[in-house]
């Protein structure tokens, strides 16, 4: 059953990533994003619930996102052919600037 209230858009950018605790950042890719989250795929997904803060580059450009961690998946590398590592982030806001990554042909 679908529970998203918005349309994702398939995208792959890449996401610098930290929770509260992070010293240094994780890093990770786009799997796909709307206006109101995005799944980042990487080895090393945060917990359910953790805030996080993302930054994205794309098009020579950065944005900065807060978010929480609302759903993480580690799959073994045998297995990421059929589904990734990663996980799912709920934005805290809405983030205009992010029209040109989830907009139809970008």
């Amino acid at each position: 059953m679908e529970r998203r209230q918005t349309q994702r858009r398939s995208r792959r950018v890449h996401v610098t990533f930290w929770d509260t605790a992070d010293q240094e950042p994780r890093s990770g890719y786009t799997i796909n994003v709307s206006s109101t989250g995005m799944f980042v795929g990487t080895s090393q997904p945060l917990p359910p619930g953790h805030k996080v803060r993302l930054s994205l580059s794309f098009d020579e450009q950065e944005i900065a996102i807060a978010g929480t961690v609302v759903h993480a998946a580690r799959v073994s590398p045998l297995l990421q052919q059929s589904r990734p590592s990663g996980m799912g982030v709920r934005f805290e806001h809405d983030h205009p600037e992010l029209r040109n990554l989830i907009k139809p042909g970008a």
